[in-house]
């Protein structure tokens, strides 16, 4: 964290690392237990929520700053304010801190895993290693487009619209596949080009139904 001492942040290193680790055993627990839909969706629900948190959090802790540099030059006549301005730049950190381990917890047993597994499942066998060769590397250009962008964000519009800008974008990322993302789970890669069918129904809200193959309902929870 931006301002912690070299000790600190090598603490603030090694709890994030734990909290992904421990939240990475979780999702292989629960990758059995839910839907890919139920579980890549929570995923990306709890995303949003940390994201539109560290939005916030950094606007408490630049708004904090601002007051930090205005009353330091009068700390002598009114060092109270001072005080005040003091305890809501480390509130705005903490808040940072949290929603950086809310994230982590929401990205490490869905968005983590979950992409991979379904990209995995999701394509009929006669495309299927093209298709996965195509989503890989959009992936990695994604990752490499938001890598080159964030600083040129955060120096045009600052880092809290910045997040908000990211949890727009995921949100609306979620909206897309809850409404186009088939279930995958228990179904035969043999039968996945069945999921694309005319004759298979893929509500908005609910899951799918599977009307061209042998496979029931309580299979796929």
């Amino acid at each position: 964290m931006t301002g912690a001492s070299d000790q600190l942040a090598i603490w603030f290193s090694c709890a994030t690392a734990g909290i992904n680790f421990v939240f990475s055993l979780v999702g292989l627990k629960l990758i059995h237990l839910l839907s890919r839909r139920k579980l890549l969706l929570g995923s990306l629900g709890g995303v949003t929520l940390s994201l539109l948190c560290i939005s916030t959090s950094f606007a408490v802790l630049e708004n904090s700053s601002v007051h930090h540099n205005g009353t330091e030059r009068f700390m002598k006549r009114d060092t109270d304010e001072f005080n005040i301005g003091v305890t809501s730049s480390l509130s705005g950190e903490v808040l940072v801190l949290i929603s950086l381990a809310i994230y982590i917890a929401a990205f490490a047993p869905g968005l983590g895993p979950l992409p991979w597994t379904i990209n995995s499942e999701l394509h009929p066998s006669w495309c299927r290693a093209q298709a996965q060769g195509l989503a890989t590397s959009v992936n990695w250009v994604a990752n490499l487009v938001v890598s080159m962008t964030f600083l040129s964000l955060v120096s045009a519009i600052g880092r809290p619209l910045t997040f908000l800008l990211y949890a727009i974008v995921t949100f609306s990322c979620t909206v897309i596949l809850a409404y186009f993302l088939p279930e995958t789970k228990n179904v035969n890669l043999e039968n996945i080009s069945d999921l694309f069918s005319p004759s298979t129904s893929t509500p908005k809200s609910g899951d799918v139904h599977y009307t061209m193959m042998q496979s029931s309902s309580q299979d796929l929870q």
